[in-house]
């Protein structure tokens, strides 16, 4: 903030060839609270004091003229410049940390979009939401941070969605629309990181849950695998692993009515219930459940990156 008020008190002797009462807006808002004290503080360090707005507009320096026409509600400094014709100069960027931390605020799908990304648990293992859309839904720009990979379980079928890419490994200034999917349908993705606004072009609503690994990528495909529905039949129980490598193993689990749905006590599991009151429930290495119930099982074969025990 300093490095702004330098600049203006500068460019206000460009301009107007002399220092005169400025005026400064603050939005309300928490952090502008917090930091009022440190604000005002450097204000007097430079030898400001305060007047009303009143006062201030009486200074003759508020007669100049202003010819200029846009949408961007710029300062009077920057419009009394373009009107008497001289060049513009760009005020001082934030510092990149400011910046980076800004952008992931405000980019963050579960601040930018709360009515479809649901976050449900994170641990060094992974993260989970569950993803809803509603027809007509459009996304604003949000980002999606790297991981080693993501998988992608459909519960409900769903339609078409475009995405529209800003930033992304091979896909960057890219309109893609994915096609409709079926509910049981399983995707298991590179976790490359993205920036995008979402529209959704089905007519009726639709789930899915978004499981983001943050274990080691072993045998990791070269190309994402999407493995289409598999019908279940909830009147037997069986097992049936859709896909595996040296980092996960994904299993379809079906319990009949009074079995116990049990993956593989042995490795850490986020478990995705596919049937019942409770379709759609993502949990962390659950106990055993009791059927009739379908289950995806992702079962994390490979330790978390960041492991630094094993």
């Amino acid at each position: 903030m300093e490095s702004v008020v330098a600049f203006f008190e500068q460019r206000s002797v460009e301009v107007a060839v002399r220092e005169f009462p400025q005026i400064l807006l603050i939005h309300a808002s928490q952090m502008n609270a917090d930091l009022m004290p440190d604000l005002l503080a450097m204000f007097r360090r430079r030898g400001y004091t305060f007047v009303s707005l009143e006062h201030a507009l009486r200074d003759p320096v508020y007669q100049r003229p202003d010819g200029f026409i846009g949408k961007g509600g710029i300062s009077w400094i920057h419009r009394w410049s373009q009107t008497s014709g001289m060049p513009g100069k760009s005020e001082p960027d934030s510092p990149k940390w400011v910046q980076d931390a800004w952008r992931e605020m405000a980019e963050d799908p579960y601040r930018v979009a709360p009515d479809n990304y649901h976050f449900v648990f994170e641990n060094e293992w992974a993260r989970a939401s569950r993803v809803t859309f509603r027809p007509g839904d459009k996304l604003p720009v949000h980002q999606h941070p790297s991981t080693p990979t993501t998988v992608y379980v459909y519960v409900t079928d769903g339609g078409p969605i475009r995405f529209s890419h800003v930033t992304g490994e091979n896909v960057a200034g890219l309109s893609i629309v994915r096609k409709p999917v079926r509910a049981g349908g399983i995707r298991f993705a590179h976790g490359a990181p993205e920036t995008h606004t979402v529209e959704y072009l089905g007519d009726v609503p639709t789930e899915y849950a978004r499981i983001e690994l943050r274990t080691e990528p072993i045998d990791r495909p070269v190309r994402d695998v999407r493995l289409p529905p598999e019908p279940a039949e909830l009147s037997k129980s069986s097992r049936s692993v859709r896909f595996e490598n040296g980092q996960v193993r994904i299993v379809q689990l079906t319990c009949a009515a009074g079995q116990m749905c049990a993956g593989n006590a042995a490795e850490p599991a986020v478990v995705v219930t596919m049937s019942g009151p409770h379709r759609g429930e993502i949990e962390w290495s659950p106990g055993p459940a009791q059927g009739p119930l379908e289950q995806v099982r992702i079962e994390l074969k490979s330790k978390p990156v960041n492991d630094t025990k094993h």
